[in-house]
């Protein structure tokens, strides 16, 4: 990289030292379909199974209206899906959470993520969700189909570096994405909805939304390998 792409990048994005992200459940497409993970994609680290995996119980992944047939394994789930199909995924089956110690409460995380090979439009569905807009680097946040203002949004770029952006009056920011590859893009609202689940009460439902984004064009970069395992 020259010293211009050095300092445009510097201006962009930030280096994440530390994990910026808590675990979110997120999407890669490759030559025999889309995988979902359970991890932290800033460090390259997803969960196993046996192990934390298990704890999202079985997602429910669509492409399209379609729903997807998955399969488990040692660190994530498969599904077959065409290329270029807008592929959705939600995780309900986390068990509830007692955070208070950390300031959040008793909460019943729900997780989703969602995949676009392009800047195309897509419609928000889930809860939560991440959406493009029909221009590249251009997104939009949506809660219950209602656009959600004043949200921090977590940008990670395909070298794992990391920048924060916060939504506007309706729901949309803009990132520059400076290099080619997969950016993972993170959302995370608190829902003061309170409810039970498997005889356990909670206060609020904790949302957390991934967006799986292709940028096509750009300067080649670096991709972190997977981390063996996730301590």
């Amino acid at each position: 990289m020259n010293l211009s792409m050095k300092t445009f990048a510097a201006g962009i994005l930030l280096a994440a030292s530390t994990s910026v992200l808590a675990h979110a459940v997120w999407l890669e497409r490759d030559a025999k379909g889309v995988q979902l993970y359970y991890g932290e994609y800033d460090e390259a680290k997803r969960e196993a199974s046996p192990g934390r995996l298990d704890d999202i119980g079985t997602p429910a992944a669509y492409a399209g209206a379609d729903a997807l047939a998955g399969k488990k394994g040692d660190n994530g789930w498969r599904y077959a899906a065409a290329k270029g199909a807008d592929v959705r995924a939600e995780a309900p089956e986390s068990p509830v959470r007692d955070w208070r110690k950390q300031g959040i409460g008793i909460v019943k995380p729900l997780f989703f993520a969602r995949l676009a090979d392009g800047p195309a439009a897509q419609q928000p569905v889930a809860l939560l969700d991440l959406v493009p807009t029909g221009k590249s680097g251009a997104f939009q946040l949506f809660v219950k189909g209602q656009a959600l203002a004043g949200v921090k949004v977590v940008v990670v770029a395909p070298n794992g570096w990391t920048r924060e952006v916060k939504t506007d009056a309706d729901g949309r920011f803009t990132v520059g994405m400076p290099w080619r590859g997969m950016y993972v893009l993170e959302a995370t609202h608190l829902l003061p909805e309170p409810g039970e689940y498997k005889g356990v009460t909670y206060e609020s439902l904790r949302l957390r939304a991934t967006l799986s984004y292709r940028q096509a064009k750009g300067s080649a970069t670096f991709a972190p390998a997977p981390a063996d395992k996730l301590y």
